[in-house]
């Protein structure tokens, strides 16, 4: 980036993702930590550390929820409480596929998703994160602009 990054040109994001996901969760963290244009809200936590509070907190301050969508995640009532709670507070939503034939929740279908093998470069995430910049100002403005 030419100019300092400001807190609000700063992706306030939560990553969720399962136990069995952990490796590829973790190489998406340890990118997500490098870039100045992104905070991490929440670390993937084990299912017996996680808790509605920690969501609240979490998921309600995040401009964008990363989910890490495998066979798994889609068994997991957590991950889809997660997603589901993301959907319905309007966030932003990045659907990251850990392979090509895992499907995608029908009322998520127009998210914007990606598979794993792209997610794990880090040079895509300039392209990623400037699909949700006017996504993200658009929703902003309607929000504050709203007639009471």
């Amino acid at each position: 980036m030419t100019k300092k990054t400001t807190e609000r040109e700063v992706f306030r994001t939560f990553l969720s993702s399962v136990s069995q996901d952990r490796a590829d969760a973790e190489k998406l963290r340890k990118i997500l930590l490098q870039r100045k244009d992104v905070k991490l809200l929440a670390r993937e936590v084990s299912d017996d550390q996680k808790s509605q509070a920690s969501l609240s907190k979490g998921l309600l301050s995040a401009d964008l929820f990363v989910a890490v969508l495998s066979a798994d995640a889609l068994r997991s009532q957590w991950l889809l409480r997660e997603l589901g709670a993301a959907w319905g507070d309007v966030k932003a939503i990045l659907l990251i596929k850990t392979r090509p034939d895992v499907s995608i929740p029908v009322r998520l279908a127009g998210a914007l998703n990606c598979e794993m093998k792209d997610a794990q470069k880090p040079e895509n995430w300039n392209r990623i994160l400037d699909a949700f910049k006017g996504t993200l100002k658009r929703e902003y403005f309607d929000l504050v602009t709203r007639n009471p």
